[in-house]
């Protein structure tokens, strides 16, 4: 079993809540491994479990028979060629997020 992500730059947390401290972000696509799901505070369906410390709102991404990625598994480049997108902010910080 595996979740996979829905949307691009799909919040990861800490705890089945959106109030958690984040812990990361997910790739549009990608097939997490899928441990378990639990309902939880700021998401409208379940929280799943997809690593040590990580769920990820099943609005977000949805649960798929699928096995989860190989943690060696190829990157496809992005139209610039790098594997992922990069952003840089200055020194006085940045001016918002979409």
């Amino acid at each position: 079993m595996s979740a996979v992500v829905l949307r691009d730059e799909e919040p990861i947390y800490s705890e089945p809540s959106a109030k958690s401290p984040r812990r990361g972000t997910a790739i549009r696509a990608a097939r997490l491994p899928l441990f378990g799901a639990r309902l939880g505070p700021g998401c409208a369906k379940r929280w799943l479990f997809v690593g040590p410390n990580a769920w990820i709102c099943e609005d977000g991404a949805t649960p798929s028979s699928q096995p989860p990625l190989a943690l060696d598994a190829p990157v496809e480049a992005t139209p610039l060629g790098l594997p992922h997108r990069y952003f840089f902010v200055s020194k006085e910080g940045s001016f918002g997020y979409r």
